[in-house]
């Protein structure tokens, strides 16, 4: 909700709030295979993606491997428990958490806002009475989910936020976890009050697909997990949605229109753009040194589309490239999009 407070602002947060809690904590492996060099000791705490690097952190180390090849650039010690990162304005921001597995610790309850820059140089800290979970960094602000000492569930519960430049809380957001939302919905209009029951179906039970009514009644357990993720991101979306899955994740949503034709054609829509955006000729890019990330994704958007001239033109290109690159042609297009399977 971008902390503007207002009705569809706070409509929207409470609804992904509500969606979060729908969702079981993920089951996936890691992408260790691709960064084998230097492979920390620690599970994954966080990672964050840059330009050319990605950075993961490790719970007593942070690491920076190289984004092509996967080859480890850096390793410094950190804090022990540093857990979260976020990547932002050309700083890695680290949430610190103290909890009781640190015996020298059992005292205390405080966490810490770590800084790096992207070449893992500390530049500076913060200390708060409380524990951290998570961070994450929009429009000046830093969002850190809140934990406890005595390990209560507080998952999406508390957030804090504090100013990203100098570090300072802002406030904290706090929910009940025991909360439990009346079993009847009502809303008024116009002087009429709509009632119906909520809906409490358990969208990631496996007794789910117990009755499966199409023909083919075996389902892979990636294809379960995709479908329990497509539901769950219906049900809290506007109606007549259509959302397409891969590989655990939402591609493609499409909600809020009249027709469901058009939900799909919208859905289908983002999730084609999701797919050329990994096309080899869009991987490959010759992107002049230093270019904002909103440039280039929004130059790699146009580059996609049937507009495509708009930044390959003599005199435009080379405000984004360092070479005039060939356009992504259409029949290019289509047979890249048919191997975008197991949808």
């Amino acid at each position: 909700m971008n902390w503007r407070l207002g009705i569809v602002g706070m409509l929207g947060a409470w609804s992904v709030m509500a969606a979060s809690w729908a969702v079981e904590p993920p089951k996936f492996e890691t992408a260790a295979g691709d960064f084998r060099e230097g492979v920390p000791m620690w599970h994954i705490q966080g990672m964050a993606v840059g330009e050319d690097a990605v950075y993961m952190c490790e719970g007593k180390a942070l690491f920076k491997f190289d984004l092509a090849t996967g080859r480890r650039l850096k390793a410094v010690k950190v804090p022990l428990h540093s857990g979260d990162i976020c990547l932002s304005d050309g700083k890695i921001y680290c949430a610190v958490a103290y909890g009781v597995s640190a015996g020298e610790h059992k005292a205390t309850e405080h966490g810490r806002i770590m800084v790096y820059d992207t070449d893992l140089n500390f530049l500076a800290e913060k200390r708060y009475p409380t524990l951290f979970d998570g961070i994450t960094a929009l429009d000046g602000v830093l969002y850190v989910g809140v934990g406890t000492m005595d390990r209560t569930p507080h998952r999406g519960c508390r957030i804090l936020r504090a100013d990203q430049k100098t570090l300072e809380q802002i406030d904290i957001v706090e929910i009940d976890p025991a909360y439990k939302p009346e079993p009847i919905e009502r809303k008024q209009v116009y002087g009429v009050t709509f009632e119906q029951g909520r809906n409490e179906v358990e969208l990631n039970d496996p007794a789910l697909f117990e009755n499966i009514p199409t023909a083919n009644k075996t389902f892979t357990e990636e294809a379960k997990r995709d479908l329990m993720i497509a539901l769950i991101t219906l049900k809290y979306t506007q109606s007549n949605s259509v959302c397409y899955v891969k590989d655990g994740q939402a591609i493609g949503i499409g909600a809020g229109q009249q027709s469901r034709i058009h939900c799909t054609r919208l859905a289908g829509n983002k999730a084609d753009i999701w797919w050329l955006r990994q096309h080899p000729k869009v991987m490959n890019l010759p992107f002049i040194d230093g270019i904002r990330r909103a440039d280039r994704d929004n130059t790699i958007d146009v580059y996609i589309s049937d507009d495509y001239d708009d930044v390959l033109c003599d005199g435009t290109w080379q405000q984004f490239f360092k070479e005039q690159p060939e356009p992504l042609t259409r029949e290019e297009k289509k047979a890249w999009i048919s191997q975008n399977t197991k949808v």
